[in-house]
């Protein structure tokens, strides 16, 4: 497994959401309907629900993303966890209200790993904006979620959704959210190997929202 692919499923493993197999002594939550609006058009104005289909496909490569929205697509270095940038591609680069960042489970770029929406960008997953308060997404999920501890490479990632609605809302991709806190973020909760409950009183009046939202793909057969 060379590195970039160890990220990816790193983060992949972050942003999985595994539900555990319900034990008969766990309460019963009241799950918050999530609707799923009908996928933007390529060329549509403005941005609208990212999907497992639209703007990106599960079997789109850079070629054929390039081929279908020509200049709006392009070939560039992004960012990624642990200080690390590789290629990939970008839609509406210069436009960050509409900007998506495409990764790729190949160093040939021919099956896409994780779709991120940066902040700024109108896109939204599950009707969620990158800038929602951890109280709306709590809500969205239907029951409290686990997030990492703040602070460090895959600081706020979303671990857990403890079987919400969120967790099948993409469905087959993942939801990945990640979330930041103001400067003055309560002790206990920085750093890795923290765990944190979206219902933790620490967080109680903080301005915790989500900094980045994305879908991730699951890994084809032999790129695991």
């Amino acid at each position: 497994m060379n590195n970039k692919v160890a990220v990816l499923a790193g983060l992949a493993a972050l942003a999985g959401c595994g539900q555990p197999q319900a034990e008969q002594s766990e309460p019963v939550y009241e799950t918050a309907s999530v609707s799923t609006p009908a996928p933007a058009a390529p060329d549509a104005a403005e941005p609208g629900e990212l999907t497992c289909t639209s703007p990106i496909r599960a079997d789109d490569s850079a070629d054929t993303l390039i081929a279908r929205y020509g200049p709006a697509a392009q070939r560039m270095t992004v960012p990624g966890a642990e200080g690390m940038e590789t290629p990939g591609v970008v839609l509406w680069a210069n436009d960050p209200a509409r900007r998506v960042e495409v990764l790729f489970w190949d160093d040939a770029l021919t099956r896409p790993a994780h779709i991120a929406v940066p902040a700024g960008s109108a896109w939204r997953v599950v009707g969620l904006a990158a800038n929602a308060p951890l109280s709306a997404v709590t809500a969205a999920n239907g029951r409290p979620f686990k997030l990492s501890g703040f602070g460090w490479d895959y600081g706020g990632m979303v671990t857990d959704l403890a079987g919400g609605a969120l967790a099948s809302a993409a469905a087959p991709c993942s939801v990945v959210l990640r979330f930041t806190v103001s400067a003055d973020a309560p002790a206990g909760t920085m750093g890795d190997g923290v765990t944190l409950s979206s219902d933790d009183t620490r967080l109680a009046g903080k301005d915790v929202q989500l900094d980045g939202i994305g879908l991730g793909f699951p890994a084809p057969e032999g790129m695991e």
